[in-house]
């Protein structure tokens, strides 16, 4: 639930209600979009490893969420059940892992 604050506070409520503050580099003033915004954050070792770790624990919540969902459909079945748990691993790994190499791409290349 923090994570889920934190973020909407940081990337989504900013930019879509609040102000975003303008920004002088060798005397040329810009307005930050959402890029700006998200590398600025993604540079924060801190901010990273939070990040990172909440994606982790997202992981595990998807995972069983793809796995009663088929259950609570009622698709129990000796021989289908380990295939959807299968996918659902493969699935939750794909997902987690796209999510946290944008904050490491960032943090490492920035």
């Amino acid at each position: 639930m923090i994570f889920l604050i934190l973020h909407l506070t940081d990337f989504f409520f900013k930019t879509k209600f609040g102000h975003i503050e303008e920004i002088t580099y060798d005397n040329v003033k810009y307005y930050p979009d959402l890029k700006s915004l998200v590398v600025q954050k993604f540079q924060i070792p801190g901010f990273v490893i939070f990040y990172i770790a909440c994606f982790l624990i997202l992981g595990f919540h998807l995972w069983h969420g793809f796995q009663s969902a088929f259950q609570t459909l009622g698709l129990n079945h000796k021989v289908y059940t380990p295939v959807i748990k299968k996918l659902g691993w493969i699935y939750t790994i794909m997902v987690v892992s796209g999510f946290t190499s944008i904050p490491l791409v960032i943090y490492f290349t920035h």
